[in-house]
């Protein structure tokens, strides 16, 4: 039972994720509390954070595995989390992060947390993504460092939703850079080069 009410807290963050971020429901709350449009980005954030801490918090008090934790399992650990880390980092590097969290204000609620515009060099060369791989990875290193089925529900709907926020992600980009951006995903993958 714990595992079916975590799988649904899982589906409820990612769908309150999702549709949170919409630009139509942010109109519509301005339109409701226009007071709110300077602290949107902040709530959204600290709900998503608090979300996903309860969530995580959750998940780690079960105690059933999905296979003996070994000590080599280090090293697929290590090989997915240092990678995984660095390119999180390597992505966040790209974004006015203030902003991106909403500690100061947006210029306008619909625009991307980049300060350069499209980006379309470094690792946005290799993948639209980058930021979403990095995720996989270091949660990834992760599941194996602490291999619960909890963790293992974590990851899995994490894979499961990642097309649904892209897809959603996508339509604000195409909204914001246009042509540009639709010739971008023409040339480059979502998440694996070449592939994906």
């Amino acid at each position: 039972m714990t595992y079916v009410l975590l799988t649904i807290g899982w589906v409820v963050y990612y769908t309150l994720h999702t549709v949170l971020a919409d630009l139509q429901v942010k109109i519509y709350v301005y339109s409701k509390m226009p007071k709110l449009k300077d602290w949107y980005r902040l709530i959204y954030n600290v709900l998503a954070l608090s979300g996903l801490s309860l969530l995580i918090y959750f998940s780690f008090l079960q105690e059933t595995l999905l296979w003996e934790f070994q000590t080599w399992h280090w090293i697929p650990a290590l090989i997915t989390g240092i990678p995984g880390l660095v390119i999180m980092g390597q992505s966040a590097r790209t974004f006015d992060l203030p902003e991106f969290f909403g500690v100061i204000k947006s210029d306008a609620m619909d625009k991307g947390a980049s300060e350069e515009g499209l980006i379309q060099s470094g690792l946005y060369a290799y993948v639209r993504h980058p930021l979403y791989i990095g995720t996989i990875l270091f949660v990834l290193s992760i599941v194996f460092l602490f291999p619960l089925v909890s963790l293992g529900i974590f990851f899995i709907s994490m894979l499961l939703y990642l097309p649904i926020g892209i897809h959603f992600e996508e339509k604000k980009l195409i909204r914001e850079y246009g042509q540009s951006y639709i010739e971008y995903r023409q040339k480059v993958k979502s998440l694996i080069p070449g592939v994906y």
